[in-house]
């Protein structure tokens, strides 16, 4: 296994991951919360998710076995200005596909991207997971992230 930064040559093999990462997220909600984030067009909408990975403000790392994707980190610095903790490193997406979960690999992902972030002077990291996805906030309190805020939304 290999874990590098995202190259030109990954486009078709993102795009997959893009596709199992979107279908995973769309079955693991619950029905009230699944019109949130369903796409009108499914394939523009994984084709342009995987063009924002290689725009210059992303930072992405992906895992790698026999030239085969099988997880990825996506990751932003965001300035916050006016407070201690001014240089946010935040984490968009952290996926492993499921064959391969269970390996400790979302951790090195994870340490990896917090690397990039110590090397880019970020004073702290965030991100933001789904309140159902009781796994993935137990992984990341595992890793020493806190809760911090809570976001509602209701449909029209």
């Amino acid at each position: 296994m290999n874990i590098r930064k995202l190259e030109q040559q990954d486009k078709k093999e993102l795009t997959k991951l893009l596709k199992e990462f979107y279908d995973f997220t769309l079955t693991s909600l619950n029905k009230d919360l699944k019109p949130f984030l369903q796409a009108k067009n499914e394939q523009k909408m994984i084709n342009d998710w995987s063009k924002e990975n290689y725009s210059k403000n992303r930072i992405v790392f992906v895992t790698e076995e026999n030239s085969l994707l099988f997880g990825f980190i996506c990751a932003t610095i965001l300035p916050k200005k006016g407070v201690l903790l001014s240089k946010e490193g935040y984490i968009e997406n952290l996926f492993v596909t499921k064959s391969h979960r269970k390996r400790g690999i979302g951790r090195l992902l994870f340490n990896e991207i917090i690397n990039e972030f110590k090397k880019q002077k970020c004073t702290h990291l965030g991100l933001s997971t789904f309140f159902e996805y009781k796994e993935a906030i137990e992984f990341y309190e595992s890793l020493g992230l806190k809760p911090f805020d809570m976001q509602l939304k209701k449909q029209l």
